[in-house]
């Protein structure tokens, strides 16, 4: 889903490139993956757990007996700090996709990295405690890293080598890009349509792939 999120974001913006519509997806999930550290302790009182099952029993925690009753231990400190060091791999290596934006959008995916990547810094600062307490960052805070993410994005530049695609998010930018193709042979043989209607038939079209993608994972299954 966050990735969905990022490759649609990427289309409005214009750039349907494949190395653009990567990191795009992975700034996504990289913003999914904060999210799921800082809300451990929210998600657990629901009787939730987004947390990597496999992770939590390899430190010895049973997540249906954890779930039972909820507490912050060195064990699940240790999956929360790897969640977020995968997190930061991906705020990282998603920075190399904003010099392929409109100069004009670099700003503020540039500061969506960092402000949510800040998130994962405050857990830290804080005491890594996301059962008892949830993170957030500061509006004074907020406003120094809109001024940095400004000043950042005026100088990114576009990267030779880029990393290949997550294996999670591949299909995803396969997609994107044969509806990227099918919608260009289209719009070159029809007449333009309003900017808002393109913008439908895309979200139309990624959603019926989703679906069918979705629908391929399950019938795996079966």
């Amino acid at each position: 889903v966050a990735g969905s999120v990022g490759a649609m974001m990427c289309w409005i913006m214009g750039p349907q490139q494949a190395v653009t519509l990567a990191r795009a997806c992975e700034l996504g999930v990289a913003m999914q993956l904060t999210n799921i550290a800082r809300d451990v302790g929210e998600d657990a009182r629901i009787g939730r757990v987004y947390l990597p099952l496999q992770w939590l029993r390899d430190e010895g925690i049973d997540p249906d007996t954890w779930l039972l009753s909820p507490t912050c231990t060195p064990a699940l400190q240790r999956v929360v700090e790897r969640v977020l060091q995968e997190a930061d791999s991906l705020y990282k290596q998603s920075t190399a996709g904003i010099a392929h934006l409109p100069r004009d959008c670099r700003s503020a995916i540039m500061s969506a990295n960092l402000i949510y990547a800040e998130i994962g810094h405050q857990l830290r600062r804080s005491g890594m405690d996301p059962v008892n307490q949830r993170s957030v960052v500061s509006g004074k805070r907020k406003l120094w890293l809109l001024a940095r993410a400004w000043f950042r994005s005026q100088w990114v530049q576009v990267q030779r080598h880029q990393p290949q695609p997550l294996a999670g998010i591949a299909y995803l930018v396969d997609q994107c890009q044969l509806s990227a193709q099918t919608l260009a042979f289209e719009q070159a043989l029809l007449p333009k349509p309003p900017r808002i209607e393109t913008m439908l038939t895309m979200f139309e079209r990624l959603e019926m792939q989703r679906r069918q993608a979705a629908g391929q994972r399950v019938n795996r299954y079966l």
